[in-house]
């Protein structure tokens, strides 16, 4: 691959915006039970999934929020460990801004429940739930996902901002430092490209 080519691509990767990442509780271990100890979940991260049954609490610190934060959802599912019959569980979550000092500290979120019947006579009830806290101008977060009773349940936790929450384009974006460096190097491989046609004829 020529020069031109490792210019381009550098080019392109510096215009593109870093992507948001996930955190699992599979991959990074165990979150936190402590309440005074949460897992701290990194600046960047958009997602966190994780699970717990009947006695599980997850705690953890989101940080580096910023203004375009509106808020978080929780989805939980029961989809992957029901099998047939009757399915039930459920918790509560509380969220916030300051470090909790105790259990059960904090605001709540509500409450999350699962109740599913599936029999010769039908279905009955939700494999599904959601949870959702409304922020503004809030830059740290400290939730507990408190799994209070029945069997286990996956969830995921996503960061809502404006710019996800957007239904609509923008009629017009203005063009950020990255991108004109972009259209700058664009340019002159453009340029450089003529040159070396003109040159070889």
């Amino acid at each position: 691959m020529n020069m031109k080519y490792w210019i381009s691509a550098a080019l392109i990767a510096a215009a593109l915006p870093a992507g948001a990442a996930t955190v699992t509780e599979s991959g990074s271990g165990e979150f936190s039970s402590v309440w005074t100890s949460p897992t701290v979940i990194a600046a960047g991260t958009d997602t966190v999934t994780g699970s717990g049954s009947g006695g599980d609490v997850d705690v953890i610190e989101l940080t580096g929020l910023d203004s375009s934060v509106t808020g978080i959802t929780i989805d939980f599912s029961a989809a992957s460990y029901y099998s047939s019959g009757w399915y039930g569980a459920g918790g509560s979550v509380l969220y916030s801004t300051e470090p909790f000092e105790w259990a059960w500290d904090g605001t709540s979120a509500g409450g999350f429940s699962i109740g599913y019947l599936s029999s010769i006579w039908g279905t009955i009830g939700s494999l599904e739930d959601t949870l959702t806290i409304a922020l503004s101008g809030v830059t740290t977060l400290y939730i507990a996902i408190v799994n209070t009773y029945g069997s286990k349940l996956d969830y995921t936790l996503s960061v809502n901002s404006v710019e996800s929450d957007q239904q609509e384009p923008l009629a017009a974006v203005p063009l950020s430092a990255s991108a004109g460096l972009l259209l700058t190097g664009m340019a002159a491989l453009a340029a450089f490209g003529r040159r070396r046609k003109a040159r070889l004829a």
